[in-house]
Formats: C-alpha cells, sequence, structure tokens
C-alpha cells in the first residue's frame, strides 16, 4: 500500500504543473517546464506499479488517502501475499474542498473509486 499511495502521491505533483496550464483563463504556452512534468507523468503513467485487468473472485482491498495538495484512491486484487493495483484515482483537491472535513474529503475518495 505504501508503494502505490506513495506513486500516486509522486504523480499528483508531477500533475500539478500542468494542470494550472489548463486552467481556464490562462492562455496556453508549452514551455520547458511542462514538458519535462509531462515526461515524468508519462514515466509515472507506464511504469511500475503498472495496472492489472479486475478479477472480482479475488481478494479485494480498497486504499485511499487525502492530502493538502490532492485526493488518491486504489482497488487492489490478489492474495494475501501478493495484491495487484487494478484501479487507482487521483484527484486535484479544489479550494473548496480544502475547507471539507477530512472524513468529508475521504468521502469524495470513495465516490470517485465507486
Amino acid at each position: 500500500m505504501k508503494e502505490f499511495s506513495s506513486h500516486i502521491m509522486q504523480t499528483v505533483k508531477k500533475a500539478l504543473s500542468i494542470s494550472e496550464m489548463l486552467k481556464d483563463g490562462v492562455p496556453f504556452k508549452w514551455i520547458f517546464t511542462y514538458y519535462q512534468s509531462f515526461q515524468i507523468l508519462k514515466d509515472h503513467l507506464v511504469n511500475r506499479p503498472i495496472l492489472q485487468l479486475s478479477d472480482t473472485k479475488l481478494y479485494t482491498k480498497l486504499h485511499y488517502d487525502v492530502s493538502i495538495m490532492g485526493l488518491c484512491g486504489m482497488i487492489e486484487h490478489g492474495s494475501d501475499e501478493r495484491l495487484h493495483l487494478v484501479h487507482a484515482v487521483l484527484k486535484k483537491i479544489t479550494s473548496a474542498e480544502r475547507n471539507y472535513h477530512p472524513i468529508k474529503q475521504e468521502l469524495i475518495v470513495l465516490w470517485y473509486e465507486a
């Protein structure tokens, strides 16, 4: 779990600069910083841990994490010895969501995982 949570939160950090570029009212300008962030984000998405197909007959585990930067959730399937990531969600927290109680923020993650 810690490996996946760390991986996803690193991905959120890398995606932040690109999401800033895509805000409404911000003129599109592809600069080297965005290019670097995109390359790092792409590497995070195609290198380990890589998603596997879901098998509903296997043991299922849900993980979620909330930070001031974003929300992440993961669903894993497998056995007690070996779990494989089958679904992951990450979302940047809006300014309004930053003011939510932590339990409400966790519910947002569960809603996105559903």
